[in-house]
């Protein structure tokens, strides 16, 4: 009889996902933060671009199957980022 470490495994992984890092995606976000993602935005330069390509992934072609090319998942932070970009200025510090 097999055992699987399946359990084990998952018990493990866990502790991972409440790491730091998952702390992105808090909402809603801090005055700070949002006057932050409002004004990279209205930067509409390199700055905001490179920023915005941390959170797009490239794919290589598969073998087989529907041809995906990037995988983009935007935190909240990088949500309003890019909704800043689209939108006029009409905002004062």
């Amino acid at each position: 009889m097999r055992v699987s470490n399946q359990p084990l495994f998952s018990i493990l992984l866990a502790p991972l996902l409440l790491s730091p890092s998952s702390f992105a995606f808090d909402t809603p976000l801090s005055d700070q933060a949002v006057r932050e993602a409002y004004f990279l935005g209205q930067r509409r330069d390199e700055s905001m671009a490179t920023f915005l390509n941390k959170y797009t992934r490239f794919l290589e072609p598969p073998k087989t199957g529907p041809d995906i090319v990037s995988v983009t998942f935007f935190t909240p932070f990088a949500v309003l980022v890019q909704q800043s970009s689209q939108h006029a200025a009409g905002y004062s510090a």
